[in-house]
């Protein structure tokens, strides 16, 4: 017998900041499954002119809504968005996630 993950389609939270013009941003966290592996989740982009960045993520870092939503494969802690010297760990709602909401860092 096998197990079969099945995942939705989600808008996915936009995640927005502000470092240096034209630098090198990362985003991470650690997803844990439900059989207790886990894998790195992560993304790279380079902010514009204006230093502004953008990530859109497709886990809640605060679990799901109470009879509304259910899943066993979530970050185990929070997403970290690293730059030169800056660290910033950022929290994502469930609902962020649903509705494509913005969190600013």
């Amino acid at each position: 017998t096998g197990y079969v993950k099945i995942f939705e389609y989600v808008k996915g939270a936009k995640i927005t900041g502000t470092a240096s013009p034209n630098e090198t941003i990362n985003i991470n966290t650690t997803i844990l499954t439900g059989q207790g592996r886990t894998f790195e989740y992560s993304q790279s982009i380079t902010s514009d002119s204006e230093g502004k960045y953008e990530f859109t993520v497709p886990y809640s870092t605060e679990g799901p809504i109470p009879g509304e939503t259910q899943f066993d494969t979530a970050p185990a802690g929070a997403y970290v968005v690293s730059y030169g010297d800056t660290t910033k760990e950022v929290r994502v709602s469930e609902e962020a996630v649903l509705k494509g909401e913005e969190v600013k860092v």
